[in-house]
């Protein structure tokens, strides 16, 4: 759950940071160019009258469009606010990171640790706190001061943290795998559509394969759990699902991590045929090695969460 809020308040701030008073910068920057790297995939740009640009002061509420003047000082602490709350949202996993930061260098994100997270960290103790710490200090600015634009955020970013902590307390209600758009789909593809910008991409990307057996186990824990509490999925679900697991393994060679990693790396500029074949045996192995097995204890997994759902009727027993 956690990484699924993450993904849309790194969402949300990026809009925000678009907005003419919305900047993404501490009060004292004056880079510009800064919003060109936000949403990384979607090759847009915010044109260079939101980078670099500096707040307005009361005196050109009128001239900006704002219906009433507001308080300068306040309107640059929020920016600072929502700043570092972008920064740490998008940074909280290396695949978010990567999505929506083209080059997270210019943001002063330099050293990060590669990671996909935790599927289940939304059940934590610590993701509530963060939550109630960011509405805490969203509630503390002075609303009427702020510009429309701040405003707009302030509303959206409030409702967004309160459903967020209101969710908190039906943790096990998610279903993390499903037969349309469950885990074991999406996480292929999200892999598979990883853009290679920089050799660190490619490197980034294949630690991160690595990591998929652990991630896979935590959501296979999650799932025990959520049985354990009556939450299980239908049999016809789970049966949907390991269907869809049993074809991504018997792919074999052909499966898309290892067809479009290819692909990608054949239309990567300056890596030598040497570099690229070894790249392409790496990614091969981990797949093969790593990936599959970690599949296969995932069909294990739901077969044994199948065998002991004995088939509730669905919603209308409750």
């Amino acid at each position: 759950m956690k990484k699924r809020l993450v993904r849309l308040l790194a969402l949300l701030l990026t809009i925000s940071l678009l907005l003419p008073a919305g900047c993404a910068r501490t009060p004292d920057s004056g880079t510009s160019g800064e919003s060109e790297n936000i949403i990384a995939e979607s090759g847009g740009s915010a044109g260079d009258s939101t980078a670099g640009s500096s707040a307005p002061d009361a005196s050109s509420a009128s001239s900006s469009g704002e219906t009433a003047p507001f308080d300068d000082s306040e309107h640059r602490k929020f920016q600072a606010f929502t700043n570092e709350l972008f920064l740490e949202s998008v940074a909280a996993d290396t695949v978010t990171l990567h999505y929506t930061l083209a080059h997270p260098e210019q943001y002063g994100i330099t050293d990060y640790e590669i990671t996909l997270g935790s599927p289940d960290s939304g059940s934590s103790e610590q993701n509530t706190q963060e939550m109630q710490a960011a509405l805490n200090t969203l509630v503390s600015f002075q609303y009427e001061k702020l510009p429309e634009d701040d405003r707009l955020t302030f509303d959206v970013l409030k409702d967004y943290l309160e459903t967020g902590l209101e969710g908190t307390e039906f943790l096990y209600y998610e279903d993390l795998f499903a037969p349309i758009s469950g885990l074991q789909g999406n996480l292929p593809i999200v892999m598979s559509e990883y853009t290679f910008r920089t050799e660190r991409d490619i490197t980034d990307y294949l630690a991160l394969l690595e990591q998929i057996p652990s991630y896979l186990d935590a959501a296979a824990d999650y799932e025990r759990t959520r049985a354990g509490k009556g939450f299980v999925m239908p049999s016809g679900c789970i049966g949907d699902v390991i269907e869809a697991c049993t074809d991504f393994v018997s792919a074999g060679s052909e499966n898309m991590m290892i067809s479009t990693f290819n692909e990608r790396l054949d239309a990567f500029e300056g890596l030598d045929e040497d570099q690229k074949a070894a790249w392409k045996a790496q990614n091969e192995e981990a797949v093969t090695t790593l990936i599959f097995p970690a599949y296969r204890k995932l069909i294990r997994c739901l077969q044994e969460i199948r065998s002991a759902e004995a088939g509730s009727g669905g919603l209308c027993t409750l």
